[in-house]
């Protein structure tokens, strides 16, 4: 539950433990008054004498003690009446006497069970809700425990799905963001979108300098994905389908020789080639810690440039002009997370210079494979 709900819960129910209170004050001074005005009955003609008033019979009982100069002693007596007969718990040693004191009683007992109906119920409603992601989460838990066991899955494959559900769960809180998304405006969905993602993407060296609306359309085709430690993001001869942005977490570049030649954090991308042509992946992408992405499928990408024919051929020869450069130069990682580092983070990797490694599995010819078959498949 957010944060702010539970204070304004945690305020409401303070407020009516103040009211209350203030409520078992009220009805205790009232009493005492009842008390200390009612005339003590005389005996009638059998000698035989009426109810005494309960502060008269207090008095009674024990000599010396709540009278009026004793006014914080009398107060209190007073008070813990009128709380313990709020409550409905009184312990019958201080039971009206006369018909005017039941007919008190009678009206602060009304009076008392709505106030309780509506303190008990506020929190009552406050913890069910404190508790209600915790429950959530162990019943969700509880299915793929189940499912693990029905399907019989190894002990390594359970921990990885455990430790995905509970990082999904962490970071979420069982909200499915892109169903409840889906059911916004549309206008009010491409704000968010663009709210999270817009000066990522408009920072993307392919996507420099095209329209606003084009960026938009783009930032609303992307998607979250959420992934453990050492899980892959995509592997070696992988048909490249998506381009990723990490949102949070840490990934490294591993060729096909197993050798790390890179690695990439908040705010880098990688697999840009991928939405481009049609290729298979030259390294495999390593999640270091747990990671949240975006990601933008290639089907989403070609639904939203078909609307923009004029930047087919823009963004195709940018995206091989920076391939030529980074085969050429070396270009590795840069310095930072949104540096020239597409060579690596597209899955295409001739050289890693910028670790000391280097990569020549894919020779110049690559890039005529991708001219060649890359503006095929933007101009057709």
């Amino acid at each position: 539950m957010p944060r702010n709900v539970v204070v304004e819960k945690m305020v409401g129910i303070i407020g009516f433990v103040i009211a209350y209170a203030l409520w078992a004050h009220l009805c205790g001074c009232i009493y005492w008054f009842i008390g200390r005005v009612q005339v003590e009955p005389r005996d009638d003609e059998h000698g035989n004498s009426g109810a005494l008033p309960w502060l008269v019979h207090l008095r009674r009982e024990k000599p010396g003690l709540y009278d009026d100069e004793d006014v914080s002693a009398t107060y209190m007596v007073t008070l813990y009446w009128a709380v313990t007969t709020a409550l409905t718990m009184g312990y019958g040693d201080l039971n009206p006497r006369t018909s005017i004191e039941m007919s008190f009683c009678v009206v602060m007992l009304l009076i008392s069970s709505v106030l309780n109906a509506s303190i008990f119920g506020q929190a009552t409603v406050l913890v069910n809700s404190l508790d209600q992601i915790s429950r959530r989460y162990s019943e969700e838990l509880q299915r793929w425990i189940d499912f693990a066991s029905v399907f019989r899955l190894p002990r390594s494959l359970r921990g990885r799905v455990y430790a995905y559900v509970h990082y999904n769960w962490q970071l979420t809180h069982g909200v499915q963001a892109e169903k409840i998304l889906m059911t916004l405006p549309a206008g009010i969905r491409r704000d968010i979108q663009m709210y999270l993602l817009s000066s990522v993407v408009a920072n993307f060296p392919i996507f420099g300098n095209t329209p606003p609306h084009f960026i938009t359309a783009i930032v609303d085709k992307f998607r979250a994905e959420l992934l453990v430690a050492n899980e892959y993001v995509f592997k070696v001869d992988e048909i490249g389908k998506h381009l990723y942005v990490i949102h949070n977490g840490r990934v490294e570049v591993i060729t096909a020789e197993g050798v790390v030649v890179g690695k990439l954090s908040d705010g880098a991308y990688f697999g840009e080639i991928a939405i481009l042509v049609d290729v298979r992946r030259t390294t495999s992408v390593r999640t270091v810690c747990r990671c949240h992405f975006f990601r933008l499928s290639k089907e989403d990408f070609d639904e939203v440039i078909e609307g923009f024919p004029e930047l087919r051929d823009k963004i195709l020869a940018k995206a091989m002009q920076r391939l030529q450069k980074t085969m050429k130069h070396g270009d590795g990682l840069g310095d930072g997370p949104g540096d020239a580092h597409e060579s690596f983070e597209t899955g295409f990797v001739p050289q890693a210079q910028h670790v000391g490694h280097s990569c020549h599995s894919r020779p110049c010819t690559f890039i005529h494979k991708i001219n060649d078959s890359g503006r095929r498949a933007f101009t057709s």
